[in-house]
C-alpha cells in the first residue's frame, strides 16, 4: 500500500484526465491521496472532488506564489475550511525567494496567518521554503515559541539548520 503524500491533482492542468490520474494511482495501489491546496479559492472544488473519491483528502491553503492575489488572507478564513472532514492539513503556504522575492512581504504576511490557523486547529502545516531560509527560521522559531505547531517541510533545499528549527 502507498500514500501519495504531496500532490496536486486539482491543478488546471489535470482538468481532462483528472479521474484517469486517480484510476492510474489506484493501479499503482496508491491507497491514499493528499491533494494539497495551493489556492483557497479553489478548496470548496477540491473537498467536493475528495467527497467523490474514496481515501482522498485536502488541506486549505496558499501557495507562497500567489501572497499577493490574498493581501488580506486570515486564519479565521483558513480555518473556515477545515470544518470539512476531508480537510486534514494547513497549506501548501511559505517563502519562495527563487521566483517571487518581490513580494516577499505578502508571502510573510500570509504564512503567518497559515502557522496561526494551524496552532488553533492543532492540525499540520504544510511548509514550502525556497531561498528564504533565514527569514523562515526567524518565522518558525518565533511563532513556535508563542505555540508550538507541527508540520512537514516540503520543497526543501536547505540543511539541518533550518530542520532543527522546525
Amino acid at each position: 500500500m502507498w500514500t501519495d503524500s504531496h500532490c496536486h491533482i486539482n491543478a488546471d492542468d489535470f482538468d481532462s484526465d483528472r479521474h484517469l490520474v486517480v484510476t492510474r494511482a489506484r493501479e499503482a495501489k496508491v491507497k491514499y491521496i493528499l491533494d494539497v491546496s495551493d489556492d483557497i479559492a479553489k478548496t470548496p472544488r477540491i473537498i467536493d472532488f475528495c467527497a467523490k473519491n474514496k481515501n482522498i483528502y485536502t488541506t486549505v491553503g496558499v501557495h507562497p506564489e500567489l501572497a499577493d492575489k490574498y493581501p488580506t488572507l486570515t486564519a479565521a478564513q483558513l480555518i473556515e475550511h477545515t470544518k470539512s472532514p476531508y480537510v486534514v492539513g494547513i497549506g501548501e503556504c511559505g517563502l519562495d525567494y527563487y521566483y517571487n522575492s518581490d513580494i516577499k512581504d505578502f508571502q510573510i504576511k500570509v504564512l503567518k496567518e497559515h502557522i496561526k490557523a494551524s496552532q488553533e486547529t492543532g492540525l499540520p502545516l504544510i511548509i514550502h521554503n525556497r531561498d528564504a531560509d533565514d527569514d523562515m527560521m526567524q518565522i518558525l522559531s518565533e511563532n513556535y515559541r508563542q505555540k508550538p505547531f507541527n508540520g512537514e517541510l516540503h520543497c526543501f533545499s536547505s540543511g539541518a539548520e533550518l530542520c532543527r528549527v522546525a
